[in-house]
């Protein structure tokens, strides 16, 4: 849910993303840093080039954690989870294996 900004104008843009419980999201990365609070449940993330998921950070309920800009890193969440999220605009997100992307339209 946008809060500030448009996505289609430069600027800054803050929105709010729910992630259901057991919400994956595959290795990629974003083209402006994000600035993440968690507001409630916890955002597991791995990041850098390698993603060993023994290097996982858990970031729970008021916590904060910056995603730099072109930085690889996954998520995963075991919990309905909310996540504020500042950046700015234009940004992309690429995914690392485009076939994970889920914006990709599926072949039948």
């Amino acid at each position: 849910m946008p809060l500030v900004g448009e996505g289609a104008k430069s600027g800054p843009y803050v929105f709010r993303f729910k992630a259901p419980p057991g919400t994956r999201i595959p290795a990629h990365w974003h083209t402006q840093t994000m600035h993440q609070t968690v507001l409630s449940g916890t955002l597991l993330t791995v990041m850098g080039e390698s993603l060993d998921s023994s290097r996982v950070q858990r970031v729970g309920a008021g916590g904060f954690l910056v995603t730099p800009a072109y930085m690889r890193h996954i998520e995963w969440f075991e919990s309905e989870t909310v996540i504020h999220v500042e950046t700015q605009v234009p940004i992309e997100t690429q995914f690392v294996n485009p076939n994970d992307d889920p914006r990709r339209p599926t072949r039948p």
